[in-house]
Formats: structure tokens, C-alpha cells, sequence
């Protein structure tokens, strides 16, 4: 989350705030898939159903049909503070938005924080080699989060007084014509303070150096962080990391930590774009000491108004007093932006790259039947859409494969790889090879899931001919949308040309055998239009026995 704080606006002595850090207990990960664990920017680990609850709690709203981010808000906000809110994701949408039409979920959450704590945010993402960018980011340049549905990209939490003594300022005080004074905080500084952290205003540097967030991941916000006298990098690559991006922490040039950058102003954190300081970096304080003890990510995160010339109003210093209001990105954060790849205006697009893992009902080799082949084809541009990179700047490249594949540049096809079974290799399955995109220095790598199976039931299955195509262990069955048919072979073949009325399944397909069915395959409307098969397990059970059931398919769908 974040950290987000109050000081003295005049003569009264107001006191200080410190804006916190989320904290939760470790959750028990034994036997949960490492695609279903989540991470926050403080390193704290999620469920998927742990962050779906937390949605189906709220309120969904749209505050502008032009914006890209959909809000729901859990808690008893006010109609004036959700307006409030909305406003400050309406003037984001303006700023970082470009030609996106995507609807980014963000999740609005009312709590009473400690003490001194004005609010607190984060972003979501699953734990990778490499960098990470925001997941706003990420739905902006390619469409998609990359979470499951129903899952927030970001969470946002709100105490619901500032302190027993202050109450939040909204736009419909200011409409009234109400002063900011000292008896208020201003609710749309500490929501844009907030969000801003969500869009990657954001370290995953720890105490020691080490990364917080998973398999040693850090933030692309990290690789623009420079201290002391020499400017030196925090990061630096690791020739020897897991994959082609790995980062590791500059030990050689700040073996102590945190007291190496534990120096207020003096330890000259800067974040730099191509050897020129933009801004400092650092949560420090002159008159509220807590401020410079925070934890070091949390330090990392903000930009410092006073290590600052010129008196800038950064809207992510950690600092900000009652009666003050700092509503306006500046141009130093959005140089910032630039750099972290959001589409703005006059930005030259920097070499940040987002390469994320790819399946398809496309991606096909059919072992035998009439549709049986060998081999199938994918063209770079198809890998490349969900991913970021800047345009005309980018190589493809092979990183790896299962042994069942031999993958290699497409000869008939330029600008592709083909895909092909290794000699003898007759096992349904999934199996993946490794791409890398790279741009100068900087290298990201994803993976491919190629769908090996028998070949396609034809039409509507209905007599005792028919049966599910032997599909190895299900263990391996992938969750995806338009998945679920080609993994099981079965044709796509739904009732009512595949429209549900909401709140109802339709049955799409039934597969029989000897008078008996053995399946049936449904498509059902709830949280968006969902399909799964069934599979009755015995016509009966005998008196007196007892039965074992054990099925490890499922695919992460709520019932």
C-alpha cells in the first residue's frame, strides 16, 4: 500500500500523519496452484476467493462512461465522498488512458486504519521472474489484467475520519463554497495519492535489499532508483537469475542495509530517466521522525517535497497537512508515467517490456481422425497481443520447450515459430515452450500452452458410439475462457446459438453411453456466462458400501 501523511498547514500545531502499510496474516499456500496465489506490493499473499469475496461485498459503479475504470466501493462511503472518489478516477482516465476502452476494476474499501493512517493501496499480481509492471498498465497496452475474473486490479483503503477532531473535504463542500481549512484533509489528494500507487508508484525493494514480491520480482519503478554520490543503480540485472530480465539488489555498492539508505536527503535516492535526475525519491520528514522509519519499500514508493528545489507539490510526497489540497499530477510524475509506459501525450515510448503467458483454442495439434496435424503455426504478432513493448523495437526469440515439441522459426511463414510433436510423440496433453521479447538490454520471457489431443467429436453426441476423449490427467486441465471444448474435444456446439437467460444453464451437449449418461455439458449465466461438464459418479450405491470421491479438476470457477 502506501503511505500517505499530514502535516502542519498553520499556527495551530496540527499533528502529523503517517500513512500505513497493509499487513495480513500468511496464508497456508501447501497445495494451492502458484497461478492462484496472489501478491500485493508488500509482499502479503491472497487467494482468489479471499479477493472475489471482498468484491462481492461492494457496490459496482460506473462514475463516467468515457472512463476506463470501474469502481466498486465496500463500506459506507458517502453519496459526496464516492463522487469525490470518482472524480479523481475520471481525471486519471483523462491523463493515462490514450485510446484504451478497457474497464479496469478497482476496488474502493471503507476501514478504520491505525491510528495517524489517512488510507493505503496496492495493486495485485502473480508472482514471476523478472519485473513487473502494473496491472493498469498491463489492461491499458493489452486489454487484460492478467488476473482471474472477478478479481480488482488495485485496492484502495479509506479510513472514515481522518481524526476525531478532522473530517474529509469533498468537492460538494468545495461547490458549497466551504473553506479547506485545518478542520478537514482533503479526500481527492489522498485518493489520487492513493491511486497513483496502483499505477506503479511503487518499490518492491525490501529491508535487506531482497524483493518482496514473490520469486525475486521487482518493480520497473525500481530500475529508475539511483542513490549516493555516484548515482549508483539499486538494481542491477542478474546474468544468473531464472530468466532473461532477472534482477538482483546493488549489494556492491550499498552493502548495508537499510542504513544505507537510511539518510533522509542526504543519501541523494533519485529516480532517473537516461542519466537525468527527475525526481527524489524518499518518504522523509523534518518534523514527524516515524516518517523516516518506515518500512524501506514504503520509503522508495513516494517522492520527497523536501529534498525538493523549487518548492514542488508532489502529489506523492508522503507527507500532506489538514487544509492542504495537491490535486494536479506534476510534470515530473508525469515524466514518471512516461517512463513507466503509460500512454501520454508527447511521451516517447521508453523500452519497458511486458511479456505474459499465452493460450488458445488455437493452438491445436490433433493427433489422429480427420483433423489430425502435425504442427501448427503462430505468428509473432499473435504472441505479441498480449504483451507490452514498444513498437518496430522488439525481438522474438525461442527460450525452451517441453521435450515433446520442437519449436523453431517458421520457413514458410515469416516472422512466426512452428510448432511441431517431437518423432513418436502420441500423448494428449498440454505441453509449452518459451519465448523471450527483448529491446536493447532489456528481455522479458512468457510461456505457450500447446493443446496436444485426440481428435474432435463430430456434431452432437447422443448414442453409445460417443465418448469423452481420453485426456491424460486431468490434473493438467487448464482454466481458461473458450478452453474448456478443446480440452475435452468436444465440438462447439451450444443451445440458443450460446445466449443464456440470466440466472439459467442451457444444456449444450450430453455424452452417452449404454443407455447411460455420462456427461453432460452446460453453459450457465452468472457472473458472466460460464460452461463446465458434469459427470453423474454411479446410477446407485449399494447398501451398506461407502465411496471414495476424489476430483482434482476443477478450474477455479466459483459454483
Amino acid at each position: 500500500m502506501l503511505l500517505l501523511i499530514l502535516g502542519v498547514l498553520d499556527s495551530h500545531a496540527q499533528s502529523i500523519h503517517f500513512c500505513g502499510e497493509m499487513h495480513k496474516p500468511p496464508m497456508l499456500t501447501e497445495g494451492i496452484p502458484a497461478d492462484e496465489i496472489i501478491y500485493d506490493r508488500f509482499g502479503n499473499t491472497y487467494s482468489l476467493d479471499e479477493l472475489r469475496f471482498l468484491n462481492k461485498k461492494g457496490k459496482k459503479v460506473n462514475c463516467n462512461t468515457a472512463d476506463i475504470f470501474q469502481l466498486t466501493f465496500v463500506g459506507n462511503f458517502t453519496p459526496e465522498e464516492e463522487s469525490t472518489i470518482c472524480a479523481v478516477f475520471s481525471y486519471l482516465s483523462s491523463v493515462i488512458s490514450g485510446n484504451s476502452n478497457v474497464q479496469i476494476p478497482i476496488t474502493i474499501q471503507q476501514q478504520q486504519l491505525a491510528s495517524n493512517v489517512l488510507g493505503e493501496a496496492t495493486e495485485f499480481y502473480r508472482g514471476d521472474c523478472g519485473l513487473v509492471n502494473s496491472n493498469i498498465l498491463r489492461a491499458i497496452r493489452t486489454g487484460e489484467t492478467g488476473l482471474p475474473e472477478g478479481l480488482p486490479a488495485g485496492l484502495i483503503r479509506i479510513t472514515p475520519q481522518p481524526t476525531f477532531s478532522t473530517e474529509w473535504y469533498t468537492l460538494a463542500d468545495e461547490q458549497a463554497m466551504i473553506p479547506l481549512s485545518s478542520s478537514y484533509f482533503d479526500l481527492y489528494s489522498v485518493v489520487l495519492h492513493e491511486a497513483m500507487h496502483m499505477l506503479g508508484f511503487a518499490s518492491l525493494i525490501g529491508e535487506n535489499g531482497n524483493s518482496i514480491g514473490g520469486n525475486n520480482i521487482y518493480s520497473y519503478w525500481d530500475t529508475y532508483l539511483s542513490a549516493g554520490s555516484l548515482n549508483a543503480p539499486l538494481i542491477v540485472p542478474d546474468a544468473a537469475g531464472d530468466c532473461c530480465g532477472a534482477y538482483m539488489f546493488n549489494q556492491a555498492d550499498f552493502p548495508n542495509m537499510p542504513t544505507a539508505l537510511g539518510g533522509g536527503c542526504s543519501s541523494n535516492i533519485q529516480f532517473r530517466i537516461n542519466g537525468a535526475n527527475i525526481a527524489p525519491v524518499n518518504a522523509v520528514s523534518a518534523t514527524n521522525p516515524s516518517v523516516n522509519t518506515a518500512g524501506i519499500n514504503s520509503r522508495l514508493s513516494h517522492l520527497a517535497i523536501p529534498c525538493a528545489s523549487g518548492g514542488a507539490a508532489y502529489v506523492m510526497n508522503a507527507e500532506i497537512a489538514a487544509g492542504e489540497a495537491r490535486r494536479v499530477i506534476t510534470p515530473a510524475e508525469m515524466e514518471v508515467l512516461c517512463a513507466l509506459g503509460y500512454p501520454l501525450a508527447s511521451c516517447a515510448a521508453p523500452c519497458l517490456l511486458g511479456a505474459y503467458d499465452d493460450v488458445s483454442p488455437e493452438f491445436v495439434i490433433t493427433l489422429n481422425g480427420v483433423g489430425a496435424t502435425s504442427s501448427v503455426t503462430i505468428p509473432f504478432a499473435t504472441l505479441l497481443l498480449n504483451d507490452i513493448y514498444p513498437a518496430g523495437n522488439v525481438t522474438l526469440s525461442i527460450c525452451g520447450s517441453d521435450e515433446e515439441l520442437i519449436v523453431s522459426e517458421s520457413t514458410v511463414f515469416s516472422s512466426s515459430f512452428m510448432v511441431a510433436l517431437a518423432s513418436n510423440m502420441t500423448t494428449p496433453g498440454i505441453y509449452e515452450f518459451c519465448y523471450s521479447i527483448s529491446c536493447g538490454a532489456v528481455c522479458d520471457e512468457a510461456t505457450v500452452k500447446i493443446l496436444v489431443r485426440e481428435d474432435i467429436l463430430a456434431g452432437t453426441c447422443s448414442n453409445n458410439t460417443c465418448n469423452l476423449t481420453c485426456y491424460a490427467n486431468f490434473d493438467e486441465f487448464f482454466a481458461g475462457t473458450s478452453l474448456f471444448d478443446a480440452q475435452l474435444a468436444l465440438p462447439l456446439s451450444a443451445v440458443n446459438a450460446g445466449i443464456v437467460l440470466a440466472n439459467t444453464c442451457d444444456v449444450r451437449l450430453n455424452v452417452n453411453e449404454d443407455d447411460s449418461r455420462i456427461a453432460s455439458w452446460f453453459l450457465c449465466d452468472g457472473q458472466g456466462q460460464r460452461e463446465f461438464p458434469r459427470f453423474p459418479l454411479i446410477s446407485a450405491v449399494p447398501a451398506d458400501c461407502g465411496i471414495t470421491i476424489r476430483f482434482r479438476a476443477a478450474a477455479s470457477l466459483t459454483p
